[in-house]
């Protein structure tokens, strides 16, 4: 081991996310094995990256997408079935893993930690009109600084809509449109709100319009006070109501100051993805400047799927906020997690990633996805077993293979960086095996015990097993 590579694997252990699956000192041992493989996982990239807070930024290392079991293990004796059984997902090694994180609403550099939050008194508030796409409504409210001084409208209010005779609907937090950041006002300056409705739903399956409409919207701020707004023509609660966080609509100069704007973002997608699975991907972060770029703004993202399904979500980045950066001309692969609707069609389903600010730094890739018949669930984790005690498992990011024993027919998942993976499948009876590229170079076939019985409510915790020599 080279000395850049002991302090690699110092880092890795001190300063890394901490996670369940594969240990860090693993992936540095793979990147040293197959050091002079130049194997690349995206055709538009020659090499992947491993991240961790040393000296304040990330460390860039060579890091294939298959590499070679240790010299001195045997490894099991029988090979993974060819085919199908394969891991077929995108490569996570180096990545940093998804946690789940809450996304943070954007912070400019200008806001800083201490923006004083407008307090009622000090805005006026406005329906400022209407957009709707895929069956979403939204409509936007428009906050202005009638104040004297700056401050700032952030992160979500609480909003009631109200009608006369009727229950009170109180709005969730979270909406399909994204949106930018919010940003310190000036006096006069203008911070926006959506609030979502949508025509379908569990309570509306038909998608039917209500006459029994809404007329006023209330929302308690976070710096204090509620304003009312009228909606002249009013909303449809029967599905509920949502709420995009505040954002502003022209960020002016934010875009041009904030050293986040200087990224870039390239998609990793698997081809396939099954209806009811958690699709693994991966979001390459460049920086492609001259200087390291700052993540203690740690920012958010927005995930938007439409065609073969219709999903919105958002999350904060696995960053730390108190010393991460990203170093001149390097890229950081962050693991992505996205669940594919149990009802999803089949056909292509296209990703849309980006960065929750207000400015466009935005990628976007298609998966094909195939719908599934049945709707029993299938939740467990592929992970290594056995080993030197103590020898806890651990789980191993790969893909995870489901055989109906009656039919013949398969179903593939790809299993997350903590070996965690998810998907539907008709009940039935099924034979499971998994494999890894990080164990035996995903030659070797791991397994669960026995044939599997998948009942028509589903089985959570299924162990697929890699055998540890």
């Amino acid at each position: 081991m080279t000395g850049t590579e002991d302090r690699v694997a110092e880092a890795l252990h001190a300063s890394a996310p901490r996670t369940t699956g594969v240990e860090l000192a693993d992936i540095a041992e793979l990147v040293r094995r197959r050091r002079a493989s130049r194997a690349s996982v995206i055709a538009t990239a020659s090499v992947l990256v491993v991240g961790t807070a040393m000296a304040g930024g990330f460390v860039a290392l060579d890091a294939p997408w298959r590499a070679q079991p240790p010299a001195t293990a045997t490894g099991p004796t029988s090979p993974a079935p060819s085919g199908p059984a394969a891991p077929d997902g995108v490569d996570l090694t180096g990545a940093i893993p998804w946690t789940g994180a809450t996304a943070p609403a954007y912070r400019p550099p200008d806001a800083g930690g201490d923006a004083r939050a407008c307090t009622a008194s000090e805005v006026a508030a406005a329906v400022g009109g209407t957009d709707g796409a895929g069956g979403h409504l939204l409509t936007t409210l428009r906050f202005t600084n009638t104040g004297s001084t700056p401050c700032v409208l952030s992160g979500y209010p609480a909003v009631t809509a109200t009608e006369q005779g009727r229950p009170d609907v109180l709005a969730t937090d979270g909406s399909w449109f994204p949106t930018a950041g919010s940003a310190v006002m000036q006096p006069g300056d203008q911070t926006l709100l959506g609030v979502e409705t949508d025509a379908m739903c569990d309570a509306n399956p038909g998608g039917t319009a209500s006459p029994d409409l809404y007329h006023h919207l209330t929302a308690t701020l976070p710096g204090g006070g509620d304003v009312t707004v009228a909606v002249p023509g009013g909303i449809d609660v029967t599905c509920g109501v949502k709420l995009t966080p505040f954002y502003v609509e022209s960020p002016g100069a934010a875009s041009a100051t904030d050293p986040l704007s200087a990224l870039t973002v390239a998609l990793e997608l698997p081809e396939h993805a099954l209806a009811g699975s958690t699709l693994v991907y991966v979001a390459a972060v460049t920086n492609p400047t001259d200087h390291a770029i700052p993540l203690t703004r740690c920012p958010g993202y927005v995930e938007q799927a439409t065609g073969a399904a219709d999903v919105s979500t958002s999350n904060g980045l696995a960053c730390d906020p108190a010393s991460s950066s990203v170093p001149a001309g390097v890229t950081v692969r962050f693991e992505m997690r996205l669940a594919v609707p149990t009802g999803a069609r089949s056909g292509p389903l296209t990703v849309r990633w980006s960065l929750l600010a207000p400015f466009a730094v935005t990628a976007d890739g298609t998966v094909q996805v195939t719908a599934v018949g049945g709707g029993a669930r299938v939740a467990g984790v592929l992970e290594l077993v056995g080993g030197p005690a103590p020898g806890p498992p651990r789980g191993l990011f790969g893909a995870v293979r489901l055989v109906d024993t009656a039919t013949g027919r398969t179903y593939r998942a790809a299993a997350a960086s903590d070996g965690s993976f998810r998907l539907t499948v008709p009940a039935g009876s099924y034979t499971v095996t998994g494999a890894s590229p990080l164990y035996g170079d995903g030659a070797y076939a791991c397994r669960a015990d026995g044939p599997v019985s998948v009942p028509a409510a589903g089985v959570t915790g299924l162990q697929v097993g890699c055998q540890a020599p």
